[in-house]
């Protein structure tokens, strides 16, 4: 139909995409033969061969038609033509249709020698004897032998055996010759506090706590016990409710903390006072909380002798 148009090029496109195509087949068949020769194994000949076969099968077949039909019409035109630049493009146009019609041939004798091809090497494969690998016997064709012999024989023996045995000796000092390109070089400028550091792009993060700075020094204030009058857990709960709702979880929080008290964290900080709570066993009776009624109280440190211990320590 181009060619009755007169649309050279486009028949000329059209032919030369369909030869691209079937170098591609012709490509894709020579890997997936030359993988089956190695290892018939690695090869899926199951489903992905027979269908790129009888893709490939098709594609010749429908080139082999369009294209003769091309040439029977592009020799009448060229034939026919008065004009000689349609008349050269015409022969050219029949050189490439000639080429691609034998590019079409030589994949289809491809294609279908592809089959028996694959059963050969099946068979040459599947029933190949295992390739023997020949072992050095160490003691019957070294050890034994070199026993008898005087040491400056055995000495030449062992010497042969172990220069091809033991693979490549590293030289023990690097030659000049080896330095030479890393001597030439010239030093890379490099400044003398480096690359600049980017600056980096901080976001402040969102104040998440669930108990505000005021909740927190009212708790303490709570929890500010004298040394000598320790108080229950269930008081303290009482009395924190009466100021606020949400304040007796974190007088909770703060006892059962106080449960294991940082004694070496009070110690380095040479504090005074450390808050502590201790289960006597005593059920805790309260509709919120659960568990032990905490005896919680505050204890004195030694803060003079602490620090004369860290100046005896340094």
């Amino acid at each position: 139909m181009l060619i009755r148009r007169g649309r050279l090029a486009d028949a000329q496109l059209a032919a030369e995409q369909a030869r691209y195509r079937t170098v591609q087949y012709a490509e894709t068949l020579r890997r997936t033969l030359e993988a089956t020769r190695r290892n018939v194994r690695a090869v899926d000949w199951l489903n992905t061969v027979p269908d790129m076969i009888a893709e490939a099968l098709e594609h010749v077949a429908d080139r082999y038609r369009h294209e003769n039909a091309i040439l029977t019409n592009i020799r009448k035109a060229r034939d026919e033509a008065e004009d000689q630049e349609h008349k050269r493009r015409a022969a050219e146009l029949v050189d490439i249709v000639k080429d691609c019609i034998r590019r079409h041939t030589q994949l289809q004798s491809r294609l279908l020698e592809a089959g028996p091809l694959f059963r050969a090497e099946q068979d040459r494969q599947a029933f190949a004897a295992p390739t023997a690998y020949t072992g050095l016997d160490l003691y019957g064709q070294l050890l034994a032998p070199v026993l008898p012999l005087p040491a400056e024989q055995a000495t030449r023996v062992t010497d042969a055996f172990f220069a091809h045995g033991t693979g490549l000796r590293t030289p023990a000092s690097v030659r000049i010759g080896d330095l030479v390109d890393l001597l030439l070089t010239p030093p890379v400028e490099r400044q003398h506090l480096g690359a600049e550091m980017p600056e980096p792009d901080l976001i402040a993060t969102p104040d998440d706590s669930r108990f505000s700075e005021e909740q927190l020094a009212s708790a303490m204030e709570l929890l500010d016990l004298e040394h000598d009058a320790p108080r229950r857990l269930s008081g303290l709960l009482a009395e924190a409710r009466l100021r606020d709702p949400d304040l007796p979880y974190l007088v909770a929080l703060l006892a059962v903390h106080a449960a294991s008290p940082p004694v070496g964290t009070a110690y380095r900080q040479g504090e005074e006072r450390l808050l502590f709570a201790v289960d006597d066993g005593t059920p805790l009776d309260d509709h919120e909380f659960g568990g032990a009624d905490l005896i919680v109280g505050t204890a004195l440190l030694d803060a003079v002798g602490m620090a004369a211990d860290r100046t005896e320590a340094s």
